[in-house]
């Protein structure tokens, strides 16, 4: 016996589909290289901060230094294996290790991404 799947023939909707599903495939993929990535599709990279060391500074001049595990939209960023760091207004400098911590986004001032094959970012400010 043969599949009647296979016997039958293709309609013209049913082609259209097949061709723009191959045409965003290619489009996946050309971004994918254009990018240097192999296997993943932009559509598996949800965030391009995900993963990456964030420096994160807060309206109460607070900065937190952590790789970036979660973000929620408009809510809250989660970073895992923080550094938090202040400086009073006598210019003392103190910094805590912090395992994991969500920091609200109303509270966020500035965030830059450390970018692949460059230094850790530095804590402390000249």
């Amino acid at each position: 016996m043969t599949n009647t799947k296979e016997n039958k023939k293709k309609t013209p909707k049913g082609q259209q589909q097949q061709r723009e599903e191959q045409e965003h495939t290619k489009t996946i993929d050309t971004v994918a290289a254009t990018n240097g990535e192999t296997t993943k599709t932009v559509e598996e990279e949800s965030h391009p901060f995900l993963g990456h060391e964030l420096r994160v500074e807060l309206s109460d001049h607070r900065v937190v230094v952590g790789t970036l595990i979660a973000y929620m939209g408009i809510g809250d960023l989660l970073l895992q294996n923080a550094v938090e760091q202040r400086r009073y207004a006598d210019g003392e400098l103190s910094w805590r290790p912090l395992t994991l911590v969500a920091v609200p986004m109303r509270f966020i001032t500035a965030m830059h991404r450390r970018l692949p094959d460059c230094e850790p970012i530095a804590l402390v400010e000249a």
